[in-house]
């Protein structure tokens, strides 16, 4: 059950990751964000940290530090990929 919650995590901060990718890459343009999209990103985190919970509350570490990790591993991985596509 902890490697499930665990794969559950990195899976939906990996997720997380494209969805911030995509919410603020009008910010970067200098356009102003849409509200809905920044409100999409809430029920991810929301939706997987409750699951944990209801199913069990020993379970939420895992959770929480698989989805941070996938974060790190996602944002990583696209820092690696932008700098090859540069050179």
């Amino acid at each position: 059950m902890v490697f499930a919650a665990l794969i559950a995590g990195i899976v939906c901060g990996i997720g997380q990751f494209f969805l911030l990718r995509r919410v603020l890459r009008p910010i970067s343009e200098g356009k102003n964000p849409s509200a809905l999209m920044l409100f999409s990103q809430l029920p991810i985190p929301v939706v997987l940290l409750l699951g944990c919970a209801m199913i069990n509350v020993k379970l939420l570490p895992f959770a929480g530090g698989g989805f941070c990790g996938g974060l790190v591993l996602s944002a990583a991985a696209n820092l690696l990929i932008e700098k090859k596509k540069k050179d």
